[in-house]
């Protein structure tokens, strides 16, 4: 039931390839000469860029929720054939991690960022549960774009604690429990609905009118 994935050298190459930061971190400091501004969605990189004294203004860009998203309209509780949706790339540890779903006799579908938005949407329709899964045993940041993409399109949804501190901490189902398979079993134990009390909480904490505001005035000044 899986569609075919990154290989795991694919995934070595993108995130553990040392020459292939090293080039972007070189183009990106060749480009600072033209820029008039650098947009962050990244609490931590916007006050790392800031500590780097780069001369350019710097704005911090908060994901928020737009009207235009549509919801994933999942089907009823009892018709969702899948237990475990995850879209991302694969590396060791979630393999490792998938495996053991499997193993319970789990109904597990993985989907890699490659894939057309119109399967993401027609799995996470038929799933009981959209899993976030760190990259490794020690990651230490939020897959931001997963959580925002799970929360504002109504997905129920669980996922891995990580160090980092987001926006999204209140709002996101996190796991706390050292096993993530034993917490999604657990979990999956219950009725997994989502809770739109999480989207609107959300939406007031940060109006969307009011960041693209900001973000104008940003150009406008830059």
């Amino acid at each position: 039931s899986n569609i075919p994935q990154k290989s795991e050298e694919e995934s070595k190459t993108h995130y553990e390839n040392a020459d292939f930061w090293k080039l972007r971190y070189d183009f990106f400091m060749k480009l600072l000469p033209i820029m008039s501004g650098i947009i962050t969605i990244g609490k931590i990189q916007y006050e790392e860029y800031l500590n780097a004294n780069l001369g350019l203004p710097i704005f911090y860009l908060p994901m928020v929720a737009l009207p235009s998203y549509l919801p994933i309209n999942q089907l009823p509780y009892e018709h969702r054939d899948i237990d475990i949706f995850f879209s991302g790339s694969s590396t060791e540890y979630r393999s490792q991690i998938i495996k053991r779903f499997t193993d319970l006799g789990l109904h597990v579908v993985t989907t890699s960022v490659r894939n057309p938005e119109y399967l993401r949407r027609h799995f996470l329709e038929r799933s009981k549960l959209a899993l976030g899964l760190k990259l490794g045993p020690t990651t230490y940041y939020l897959s931001k774009a997963r959580a925002h993409y799970y929360l504002t399109r109504r997905c129920a949804h669980f996922f891995e604690a990580v160090a980092e501190k987001t926006e999204f901490d209140p709002y996101i189902d996190f796991s706390y429990h050292p096993d993530i398979v034993t917490a999604t079993v657990n979990k999956l134990n219950t009725t997994c609905e989502f809770d739109d009390k999480m989207l609107e909480d959300f939406s007031s904490a940060y109006p969307y009118q009011d960041v693209f505001t900001a973000l104008n005035d940003f150009f406008n000044n830059s």
